[in-house]
């Protein structure tokens, strides 16, 4: 049987009871509540924007069970100590039943009437993309294509096996105004995709000072990468260097794989946020897979000192870009090589200068 009711991921009921405050989940990653902690977002939204949930079941207790293993892609049992299983009424709206005890991958929930259940394997720890049960390996992240368990009172339902896929991550540096890497510990990045926010990073201080963070556990798919300071010390901004969630530029993400490079400079709260103006129309002069790429500073800095370029690329003629390298947004130099070209293509560049208030 195949559930149909139009609900969440895990249900709101996770909050007051030592979880974390909801974002979506079903990425299962990773999302650090203060710098050397971490905590995981295990809610969903509604599967239609403001559509209630259903009205949830009865409690049922008693004597029955769901036994089963979780694997990785591959095969290997998984023994994460991040690992869970929930078992959920379905409606998706009670927690009837979980373990966070495993051994070879091989899992127990306990105390379950007769009923009907939905079983969701989660990885907390963010490696791995959790999954419902629906009798398939591999399983689905959606809750209204998973498989219905049936217990009866007294017996095992065992067999409810579930494979679980690595995540995609999106990482990045933070820097503030300045150049710095940024060590604010109420600065949280964030992913989301058309359902919610699927995924946080909340001390980047807790790797040191590097500013660096990772979204970590995402399917693959388009995300809206979000820079939010919770302390109000810097603006809401979304990538690339936008304060309007429209004009985001989408991240594509990969199951399994990273996407790099998804930097932001901070802007300060108060900031008249002016940004500089364009440099002068780049020349470039080619060399053996590379262009050596000069320009004049613009003559509208913004107000603030220019603090950094960003030099990018197009070899079709201007319709897809990439930036150079990430180095020269903290160098003023108005001359840089870049490398890595293909020899026999034509190229075009153009240039955008950062000041402490963003990219112009």
């Amino acid at each position: 049987m195949t559930i149909a009711a139009a609900v969440g991921m895990l249900p709101a009921l996770l909050l007051g009871a030592g979880f974390p405050a909801p974002a979506t989940a079903a990425a299962g990653h990773a999302a650090v509540a203060d710098a050397g902690s971490t905590t995981h977002h295990l809610t969903a939204t509604a599967a239609a924007t403001g559509a209630a949930k259903a009205q949830a079941v009865p409690h049922v207790s008693g004597t029955g069970s769901i036994t089963g293993k979780v694997t990785e892609t591959g095969g290997n049992a998984d023994t994460d100590s991040h690992l869970c299983v929930f078992v959920f009424d379905t409606t998706g709206a009670t927690i009837e039943g979980s373990t966070c005890s495993f051994s070879s991958g091989n899992y127990t929930v306990t105390g379950l009437g007769t009923a009907d259940y939905v079983v969701l394997a989660s990885d907390l720890g963010g490696t791995f993309i959790s999954e419902y049960y629906n009798g398939a390996p591999g399983g689905t992240t959606d809750f209204t294509a998973a498989t219905t368990v049936h217990v009866t009172n007294g017996a095992a339902s065992s067999g409810i096996n579930v494979t679980l896929p690595a995540g995609g991550h999106i990482t990045g540096t933070v820097t503030e105004p300045g150049g710095s890497p940024s060590t604010d510990i109420h600065l949280c990045v964030s992913a989301f995709d058309d359902a919610g926010d699927l995924g946080s990073d909340c001390a980047l201080s807790g790797s040191g000072t590097t500013g660096t963070y990772d979204i970590a556990g995402l399917p693959s798919g388009n995300y809206v990468v979000t820079f939010d300071d919770s302390g109000g010390n810097y603006q809401k901004q979304f990538w690339q260097n936008t304060s309007d969630i429209t004009s985001a530029t989408p991240v594509a993400v990969t199951a399994g794989a990273t996407t790099t490079g998804i930097n932001a400079t901070l802007l300060a709260n108060g900031s008249t946020g002016n940004v500089p103006g364009a440099p002068a129309a780049p020349t470039a002069t080619a060399g053996l897979g590379q262009a050596t790429v000069s320009w004049s500073a613009p003559s509208d800095n913004g107000g603030s000192a220019i603090t950094g370029y960003d030099v990018q690329y197009s070899s079709d003629g201007g319709t897809t870009w990439t930036s150079a390298s990430d180095a020269f947004h903290t160098s003023t130099a108005t001359t840089q090589t870049v490398t890595g070209l293909t020899g026999g293509t034509a190229y075009v560049f153009r240039v955008a200068a950062f000041n402490a208030n963003g990219k112009g």
